[in-house]
């Protein structure tokens, strides 16, 4: 987000309002370089519980309304369908032109929430931490449920839909066959943009990256079978994985990927980092041989462009949006959700072939550079913009039309 507006400020001549919900702080707004900034209150025990949500949304809805019609914008952009924020549209609350970014589709996420876990799995999770602050996977997946027919509530009741892939095009057109349809790729951040092209030479042998997180949908356990085969396989494999601490801590999910290490017996050769910053992520895929995405849903993953972007080979899952991300065998390697024993072989052929890395390694880095460019990224932003809010259905016409499968050297329109 950060990365947008300062690219909006920069390139357009647009004046910017960013509202937001932090739990447990007061409402307030102050502007800081010319960008206005808004914070919703919101109750931090009853939306740590999720307590009372019929109450909460509309306290919340009834407070962003307000702050939509006293700010009078000529247009309002939706990130994500995730909260309640967009009923404001839907519901006939304000006015003014609405446009929704999709982000993912929560209905996926719902049907990938628990992972690969089963019941037992399940159980050994539960931690007072969990039950005291509701994040248990079991509860994280019923949140989602709750949140599907507002996420389709909201899609409906958009003037305008914003994506990437052909994956989030489909499933918005699912529920609003009538919505136009706007292909803008994300930003990137510039620590990734700017980053110097990934080197075979300078990466560390069969070193491999990722950051998947401990969230079962993110896949990391099947990861860490796929690492366990590669060892059996009799390869000095090594694997850093960012956004799972390296302490078991309280949590179940971040104690279920400990356990998964110990029992699979990779514990000499996976290092966890924790949270690290842009630059040291960027640092990580210069000196890895390759990053992997193992996610069971996606739609376009941040993470994975970023990679793109500086170059590393990558293997990713081929779920959701990812097949728009890459094209397989041209600027990475896809690999069946959920399957280590494939993933483990899309890893090996990187590893072990450096032409092929290297090949990938320049295909991604070229098509992800175009594809995240600020300037192009910024220019079909504020035509799409335009095209909402003048209702110029030639416009409309045109940038509505379907993204390309594959991202390729080509279709760096907004089309």
């Amino acid at each position: 987000m950060h990365s947008l507006i300062k690219a909006l400020q920069e390139n357009g001549n647009i004046e910017l309002a960013v509202a937001t919900s932090l739990a447990g702080y007061p409402p307030c707004s102050f502007k800081e370089n010319g960008v206005t900034y808004f914070n919703i209150c919101a109750n931090r025990i009853l939306e740590t519980v999720d307590l009372c949500p019929r109450i909460r949304n509309r306290s919340l809805l009834r407070s962003a309304s307000r702050l939509v019609n006293d700010w009078n914008p000529d247009l309002v952009h939706f990130h994500g369908s995730e909260r309640v924020f967009g009923l404001i549209k839907a519901r006939g609350m304000i006015d003014a032109p609405a446009v929704l970014s999709v982000q993912g589709i929560v209905e996926h996420c719902y049907g990938f929430a628990l992972g690969e876990l089963n019941a037992a799995a399940l159980i050994k999770m539960l931690s007072l931490e969990d039950i005291v602050r509701f994040r248990h996977p079991l509860l994280t997946q019923q949140r989602y449920r709750r949140q599907i027919p507002i996420e389709q509530e909201t899609l409906k009741g958009a003037d305008a839909i914003i994506g990437r892939t052909q994956w989030d095009q489909a499933h918005a057109r699912k529920i609003n066959p009538e919505v136009c349809y706007f292909h803008v790729d994300e930003m990137i951040r510039p620590e990734f943009l700017d980053s110097p092209s990934w080197s075979h030479e300078n990466a560390e042998p069969f070193s491999v990256f990722s950051t998947s997180g401990a969230s079962p949908l993110k896949g990391a356990t099947v990861l860490l079978e796929a690492i366990s085969l590669l060892r059996r396989w009799g390869h000095p494999i090594r694997l850093r994985i960012a956004g799972v601490e390296p302490a078991p801590g309280k949590t179940g999910e971040t104690r279920h990927i400990h356990r998964r290490i110990c029992d699979l017996n990779v514990t000499d050769c996976v290092e966890l980092l924790g949270w690290i910053p842009a630059d040291a992520l960027a640092e990580n895929h210069q000196t890895s041989r390759c990053y992997v995405t193992p996610s069971y849903i996606e739609n376009s993953s941040n993470a994975l462009c970023e990679a793109q972007c500086v170059g590393v080979p990558c293997v990713a899952s081929s779920s959701g949006g990812t097949p728009s991300i890459i094209s397989d065998g041209h600027t990475g390697l896809l690999f069946q959700p959920g399957n280590p024993a494939l993933l483990a072989c899309q890893i090996e052929r990187v590893l072990t072939d450096s032409n092929l890395a290297s090949t990938l390694s320049q295909n991604a880095r070229l098509v992800a550079r175009q594809r995240h460019n600020p300037e192009r990224i910024v220019a079909c932003l504020l035509q799409s913009y335009n095209a909402i809010v003048s209702e110029n259905s030639e416009i409309i016409a045109h940038l509505s039309s379907p993204p390309e499968h594959n991202s390729s050297l080509g279709p760096y329109s907004a089309t």
